[in-house]
């Protein structure tokens, strides 16, 4: 058996590969951002979409907290299976989406 090194990107959850596909056969995005609709006033806003997707992959990964998105490691290599722009790698960024006051002042 021959191992080579090459410049490819690689996560360590080979499994979400299989989950990007699910998301995309029965349109995730489509259906997050009809169900839950926040409008993001800020220009560097990343949508809907790449925060809930974020925790479902935290969840997915076996975090428990906000905290632990740093779990998912290089986000990067996850944003492009996915096909988002970028994920939020602060927790913060969910802690504040599921904030009651994310939906009092945010929805249309």
């Amino acid at each position: 058996m021959r191992i080579e090194f090459t410049n490819k990107k690689m996560t360590a959850y080979g499994g979400f590969s299989l989950l990007a596909s699910f998301f995309e056969k029965i349109n995730l995005r489509g259906i997050l951002q009809e169900v839950i609709p926040i409008q993001e006033r800020s220009p560097n806003g990343m949508g809907i979409y790449n925060k809930v997707l974020a925790y479902i992959l935290l969840v997915y990964a076996g975090g428990s907290r906000f905290s632990h998105l740093l779990y998912l490691g290089w986000q990067e290599v996850l944003a492009d299976l996915f096909a988002v722009k970028s994920l939020p790698s602060a927790s913060t960024t969910l802690s504040r989406l599921f904030s009651p006051l994310a939906f009092k002042f945010c929805t249309r």
